[in-house]
């Protein structure tokens, strides 16, 4: 199985609150992009109910919407990375680099005032096609996120970009230029 689904408890509330945040700002009729992990997989559960185009490359979330969703759903294709069960590398990023969206919505393994980290340079690098896709940019962290440097820097801190969380301590995000949303 997959890492996330042991994950899935793991901070819930918080979760659940970034979730309901963002799908207050997905509206009917838009593109999305999604990747994968725990929180975005609660973003994803929060916005079944909207008709939506979605691109994903991660196999639980079009699972998710292919069962009970109003939307659409595009799979990217690319490499299994078995432990989130997200689909990454040149296949992934080629597809995901002839797509538009207006909203990438995406996770993170931590914050700082240095930018956006992942885990895995392969997740970090379709995050960012999936930026350089996407009209406006969508981070979501629980607050462990906070102060955790991982393998590699997604990205700076964009003026596309809205940080949503329920870290205490990030100011730096709105220093940095980027839209901070406290849940």
């Amino acid at each position: 199985g997959y890492d996330f689904i042991t994950q899935d408890d793991t901070n819930a509330e918080e979760k659940r609150r970034i979730a309901d945040r963002v799908a207050q700002i997905v509206q009917d009729r838009m593109t999305i992009m999604i990747d994968g992990g725990t929180t975005t997989y609660a973003v994803a559960k929060a916005i079944l109910d909207k008709r939506l185009i979605i691109v994903t490359n991660s196999l639980p979330i079009a699972a998710l919407m292919n069962e009970v969703s109003a939307s659409e759903t595009l799979v990217t294709g690319g490499t299994l990375y078995n432990r989130l069960g997200v689909l990454c590398g040149p296949m992934c990023e080629s597809a995901i680099g002839e797509m538009h969206a207006d909203l990438a919505i995406l996770g993170c393994a931590g914050l700082t005032e240095e930018g956006i980290w992942n885990s895995n340079a392969l997740l970090a690098g379709y995050q960012r096609k999936m930026i350089q896709s996407s009209a406006r940019t969508l981070f979501v962290a629980d607050g462990t996120k906070e102060g955790k440097k991982a393998l590699a820097l997604t990205s700076r801190f964009e003026p596309t970009f809205t940080i949503v969380t329920t870290a205490k301590h990030a100011a730096y995000v709105k220093k940095a230029g980027s839209e901070l949303i406290t849940c």
